[in-house]
């Protein structure tokens, strides 16, 4: 079965695919894709210069017109959203990204690998309930992308193969939002507009990929 599409990073460019942003998936950020059989894949956008370390966290506007691979759901980066801005030094805004980052390049192969016991050991229990959810699964069955491929998602893995396995092989992180000291948005940069990549929590002294409240 092919796997959807929607927007991935590859050495520091960007695919987008044609999956349609739905508002079922607004409020579930968590892992995302190129599927679409038979189709061309549009030109990667241009990547913008990561912008310089805030010594508190920014929270600039979400995209008017984010582009067709801004799914809602954690493996499609979506345009950030206006978050109250938390003080933070300089130093721990650089350890944090630099754990994060670390904490990327990690996932980054487990995901091209298709390794999904070692992915979930990186989920929270919320993520891992959402996504397991058979309600939920269902209405990101509905994507037209998967739609096409005739593609019903029925648990944590098919959602971990069909969705995040296409969308997140090679992920980087340009900055950080930080909601608080122990939940932070990891985001990239594209045209001058930022996306979230991941929510992660902090998670008994360890990132993990959370669920955005």
């Amino acid at each position: 079965m092919a796997a959807p599409a929607v927007l991935t990073k590859r050495r520091g460019s960007y695919t987008l695919s044609a999956m349609k942003h739905t508002g079922v998936l607004a409020g579930a950020t968590a892992a995302l894709a190129l599927l679409a059989a038979g189709c061309a894949t549009t030109p990667p956008p241009p990547k913008s210069a990561p912008p310089a370390p805030p010594v508190a966290s920014s929270a600039p506007p979400a995209a008017s017109s984010p582009p067709p691979a801004a799914q809602a759901a954690q493996g499609s980066p979506r345009p950030q959203e206006a978050s109250a801005t938390v003080a933070i030094t300089k130093d721990y805004y650089d350890k944090t990204l630099a754990d994060v980052r670390a904490l990327i390049t990690t996932l980054n192969q487990v995901i091209a690998d298709q390794d999904f016991d070692a992915w979930t050991g990186y989920l929270t229990p919320d993520y891992i309930a959402t996504f397991s959810d058979p309600a939920k699964l269902a209405q990101l069955s509905t994507l037209n992308a998967l739609e096409r491929q005739n593609i019903k998602l029925q648990s944590l893995k098919d959602y971990f193969l069909y969705v995040v396995v296409p969308s997140r092989t090679d992920a980087e992180v340009d900055a950080l939002d930080f909601v608080s000291k122990e939940h932070v948005r990891a985001l990239t940069v594209i045209n001058n507009v930022r996306y979230i990549l991941y929510d992660l929590q902090m998670t008994n002294g360890t990132w993990k990929i959370g669920v955005s409240p």
